[in-house]
């Protein structure tokens, strides 16, 4: 529980896929390296998002761009 007016931060650990790290105990690997590699691809997974996140802002702003051209070329070709 957070106090009001303070932030919670999420570290890659509070974002460790539990799944990917039972299965690399189960495979033999070591507790360090297992829970390592499991907070490399939960670091790999927050950095997708992120660049999800930039693509579709980029996706909106290109159709924005490309409908104000449209609206341009309709006055100067109109009127």
């Amino acid at each position: 529980m957070t106090t009001p007016g303070k932030q919670r931060s999420f570290s890659p650990m509070s974002t460790v896929n539990a799944e990917l790290l039972d299965a690399l105990r189960a495979a033999g690997a070591p507790e360090d390296k297992a829970r390592a590699a499991a907070e490399s691809v939960a670091a790999d997974q927050v950095s997708l998002a992120r660049v999800q996140t930039h693509l579709v802002r980029m996706h909106w702003e290109i159709g924005g761009l490309y409908a104000l051209c449209l609206a341009i070329l309709a006055k100067l070709f109109a009127g």
